[in-house]
């Protein structure tokens, strides 16, 4: 038996028939690559927990390789099931290698970053790359260990054309989508992650590496979401996991973004019948323009509606979403709401113990039993953080006191 697919099925208390069926129909993918060493693979499907991605990565403003590792721990602490790096500035190939040698999950990345930040150091032109060197790129980072990676093919030069005659008002906000664009217009042709697909199958075949398609057309603000651009990519994303799963490479594909609560399950349910029920991967949605600094909310909230209607896979929003290159600090804070907002679905979906873990707590908290609830609890230093800050004269919390109704229910009873 395939190790990884009992590994999984261990961890995630589900039969290893009914996930190799779920993986043989394209509905499940396994992130474990051959060449990532001492790699704990992660299954993203249908009947397995809600997983919750982080990103990391140097700037060209600002350079710290030291501090995204240190981001990478934290994540890894808070909970992250994968991670991506997106790193832009420094020596990134330098960069991934420290990542990939000390992370135990899986690793992804977004190619075209590598391509476009490799010409700016060389003081080279990005649209003047040839079509080929983008799989020179892929291959390389496949080759380095990564368990997935991010293209953009479901750009068309018809999609594109689209999205010229509309009255967005982000435009476009997937940096890999920008990109992309840029040198279709100045080429003049089509896609060169369409153009070279079956090569690029090959290559993910190769090294067992998962191909996450990515939504470059994805809407920036909550009036852009469901437009047209936006759903045209989901129509073209279906020819490319149409070709993926006739190779048996596995891939998910990426959803919003910025969406209206109105419109996250209809999105959904667009993005699921247009791409065969692969697994999806959704950036939040984020559900409000309104709340810079508190995009890490906005987006939960989205987030927690998507997974409890089918989303198997979030990327999570810190707090410096729009603003800055994220923190220690916010990389933490990014996870855990991401973490909450995955639960939340999961209970929704019935995911084998997950209203469980709510019930132990709940009888602790019934109980007053402190340590136990902070051991079961997503994040054990902020109940404890609660306790010092406020101790308690009573047994019971300090914002009741003596006046706990669970407490005085309790005595009720027993009288």
């Amino acid at each position: 038996m395939n190790k990884k697919i009992e590994y999984i099925a261990k961890k995630e208390r589900i039969e290893v028939t009914k996930l190799i069926e779920s993986i043989n129909k394209g509905n499940t993918a396994i992130f474990g690559s051959k060449n990532h060493k001492n790699i704990n693979p992660v299954g993203i499907g249908p009947n397995l927990r809600t997983k919750v991605n982080a990103t990391i990565g140097t700037s060209e403003d600002y350079c710290n390789p030291k501090d995204e590792v240190e981001k990478l721990q934290i994540a890894i602490k808070a909970g992250a099931d994968t991670v991506m790096d997106l790193s832009t500035g420094g020596n990134i190939k330098q960069i991934r290698k420290m990542i990939l040698d000390i992370c135990h999950i899986p690793v992804g990345t977004v190619a075209i970053y590598r391509s476009a930040a490799d010409c700016l150091k060389k003081q080279k032109i990005f649209e003047k790359l040839p079509s080929k060197s983008f799989l020179d790129t892929i291959e390389e980072q496949c080759d380095e260990g990564i368990d997935f990676i991010t293209i953009h093919p479901g750009i068309t030069y018809k999609n594109m054309e689209l999205f010229q005659k509309t009255n967005r008002i982000t435009k476009v906000v997937s940096r890999g989508g920008a990109l992309t664009i840029s040198w279709m217009l100045a080429n003049k042709q089509e896609n060169p992650f369409l153009e070279n697909f079956e090569e690029i199958l090959k290559i993910c075949q190769k090294y067992d590496v998962v191909i996450s398609l990515g939504n470059g057309l994805r809407p920036g603000c909550i009036h852009d979401g469901f437009d047209g651009p936006h759903i045209a990519e989901y129509v073209s994303m279906g020819e490319f996991v149409y070709q993926a799963r006739k190779n048996n490479v596995p891939i998910i594909v990426e959803g919003p973004g910025h969406l209206r609560i109105d419109k996250i399950i209809l999105d959904i349910q667009m993005l699921k019948s247009c791409t065969y029920n692969v697994p999806t991967y959704y950036m939040g949605p984020i559900v409000t323009d309104i709340a810079p600094g508190y995009d890490h909310i906005t987006s939960a909230i989205g987030a927690a509606i998507a997974a409890a209607n089918g989303v198997e896979f979030l990327c999570y929003i810190t707090p410096a979403e729009h603003l800055s290159l994220p923190t220690k600090e916010d990389v933490y804070l990014g996870v855990i709401i991401h973490k909450i907002a995955a639960h939340a679905g999961d209970i929704a979906k019935g995911i084998v113990k997950a209203e469980e873990w709510d019930n132990l707590i709940s009888k602790a908290r019934f109980d007053f039993k402190w340590e136990k609830i902070e051991q079961l609890s997503i994040d054990p230093s902020e109940v404890r953080k609660h306790r010092e800050l406020r101790p308690s004269k009573t047994r019971a919390c300090s914002i009741c006191g003596i006046y706990c109704p669970m407490d005085k229910i309790r005595k009720i009873k027993n009288d």
